[in-house]
């Protein structure tokens, strides 16, 4: 297995009509925006490949002042239960060891969010699987454009920060990702900070 970053071009061959079906539309980027953000080296595309060059899993990420944020991380349907999202957690902070820290936004498991029993337990699986992954919780939730996430982060380079100056570091990342973001107001911190 091997991780590696990826053109755009063999995103949009490869990847881009599995990517519109792993995630919903009201958390995908459109492509002309992973377009503008890849031409302007402020995402990157990893993918996970095996022995045969092929892709079993992918991310995008993208980085402010060495704090990472894992934008997407999906394992190709007909590959799932293998250990890949594992496996490329692994190989992505062996990559990204010389970085400060990897922030990730999951979608919040709040009880007074009004959800389906199914969307509870796929959830609380995806928060499982990255806290079994060493993330750990901040304990602060955002507002993402109208989607509660929880905030969760593993360091790389063991610096311990309290989970307001992590909040700070997410929020900067968006910024320098796009700075029309502050102004917006799409993106809200809940509580914390």
């Amino acid at each position: 297995m091997k991780l590696e970053y990826i053109r755009l071009k063999e995103f949009k061959e490869k990847l881009h009509k599995i990517y519109l079906k792993d995630f919903p539309e009201s958390e995908r980027m459109p492509y002309y925006m992973i377009k503008k953000y890849y031409k302007n080296k402020k995402i990157k595309i990893l993918a996970l490949k095996d022995e045969r060059r092929n892709i079993v899993a992918y991310s995008m990420i993208t980085e402010h002042n060495g704090y990472i944020l894992l934008l997407y991380l999906a394992v190709l349907k007909d590959k799932r239960e293998n250990g890949y999202g594992s496996l490329l957690l692994n190989m992505l902070k062996e990559k990204l060891k010389n970085k400060n820290m990897i922030i990730i936004e999951i979608e919040s498991l709040d009880t007074s969010l009004k959800l389906n029993e199914e969307e509870k337990i796929i959830r609380q699986k995806r928060r499982s699987f990255y806290i079994k992954n060493e993330y750990l919780s901040t304990n602060i939730d955002v507002l993402l454009y109208d989607c509660k996430m929880e905030i969760l982060y593993t360091n790389l380079l063991d610096k311990i920060k309290d989970s307001n100056y992590i909040i700070n570091e997410y929020l900067n990342i968006y910024y320098n990702l796009n700075d029309k973001i502050r102004k917006s107001g799409k993106i809200e911190v809940l509580n914390g900070k």
